[in-house]
């Protein structure tokens, strides 16, 4: 029954997880080729995601812990502004793409 399963009942924990990590596995090379600074100037939905997170950070310097970061691409983005982050995130195969995005 595969995916028409969760028309009757809703993904558990354990699925949702194992689906994320997938699908960022099967993504990896997209989020090695592309840049999230070119991002943002290309795809104006992205854009209006990071400036409205960007509207919202505090004034203060100090770090922002971004708890679900996925992949870290608003965090290398608002880098870019003078933000510090800490990129923190239950699925393992999406900090291991943070990481080297981050190299």
């Amino acid at each position: 029954m595969g995916a028409l399963s969760y028309l009757f009942r809703s993904p558990t924990i354990a699925e949702e997880r194992e689906f994320e990590r997938a699908h960022i596995a099967n993504r990896k090379d997209w989020y090695f080729q592309t840049n999230p600074l070119d991002r943002m100037k290309n795809d104006p939905a992205y854009e209006a995601k990071v400036n409205l997170i960007r509207k919202h950070l505090p004034v203060s310097p100090g770090l922002i812990l971004d708890i679900g970061g996925n992949v870290a691409g608003e965090a290398i983005v608002l880098q870019q502004f003078g933000r510090r982050f800490l990129v923190g995130d239950i699925n393992d195969v999406a900090l291991g793409v943070s990481k080297k995005r981050c190299e």
